[in-house]
């Protein structure tokens, strides 16, 4: 059974360097695993590709024998050197088949969708060969990434 075909979606942890603060973002994964989160995404849009690389490489074997898929936050290019599950893309990102091209059938990919009209074209268009989940958000307005796409609040949520 490969990542995708197992994939638990219902405690998503998104890191944040900053917020993870002097625990740090791999303490604060093994703290989260323990308490039941189900995926981790590593996020760090201002780190080089070098940083990024290392800290992705300390999460993914922090998290070896859980269980928990590890994804890396646009950074596709990087996730066969870390050894992750998958990636998460936004639509600022590449395409999605772009990134399954470049991941190969067995990864975890997940696109970020920011609006109904998104949403909708997601739905209508891509399958579940080529992304393996939709991230709906904002849903309230957030702190932690500047320059947001506008909060949707729950009505995309609400079938």
């Amino acid at each position: 059974m490969n990542a995708r075909s197992s994939l638990d979606l219902s405690i998503y942890l998104v890191t944040d360097t900053v917020l993870c603060g002097a625990l740090g973002v791999t303490q604060t994964v093994r703290q989260a695993i323990r308490a039941g989160v189900t995926v981790v995404q590593v996020r760090d849009p201002d780190a080089s590709d070098e940083t990024f690389l290392a800290l992705a490489k300390e999460v993914v074997e922090a998290v070896r024998g859980t269980g928990v898929p590890v994804l890396l936050n646009d950074r596709v290019h990087l996730v066969a050197a870390a050894g992750a599950d998958g990636a998460h893309v936004g639509q600022s990102d590449m395409s999605v088949a772009q990134a399954r091209a470049i991941l190969g059938p067995d990864a975890i990919l997940g696109l970020s969708v920011e609006n109904g009209d998104q949403l909708d074209w997601a739905v209508a268009n891509l399958n579940p060969d080529e992304v393996d989940y939709l991230g709906l958000g904002p849903v309230r307005p957030t702190s932690s990434k500047p320059n947001h796409a506008p909060a949707t609040g729950l009505r995309y949520l609400r079938g």
